[in-house]
């Protein structure tokens, strides 16, 4: 008690879990590629961009995910693939 007011509380908790659920949202939206040993981080609805893909259907199926490292692989060339995934953005 500050001056005999009591301290008002500003809502700093209901923002703080607003921007949890956001960045919980926004987790669960991202996808991480590893491709070669490289680790390329992108959004489903990238993948989805170009359809009847294998990395349009990626998302779909658990095929070459690793639940442990929570990653996808691939042995593919890296280098190339960064190409790949620009051309999807």
């Amino acid at each position: 008690m500050v001056g005999g007011h009591q301290p008002q509380s500003t809502g700093g908790a209901s923002c703080t879990g607003t921007m949890m659920n956001i960045l919980n949202i926004d987790a669960e939206n991202r996808v991480v590629l590893n491709v070669g040993g490289i680790r390329h981080e992108t959004y489903k609805a990238t993948l989805k961009k170009i359809p009847a893909t294998r990395l349009s259907r990626l998302t779909e199926a658990l095929a070459n995910y690793d639940p442990v490292l929570n990653e996808y692989f691939f042995d593919r060339h890296p280098g190339v693939f960064a190409q790949v995934l620009n051309y999807y953005r």
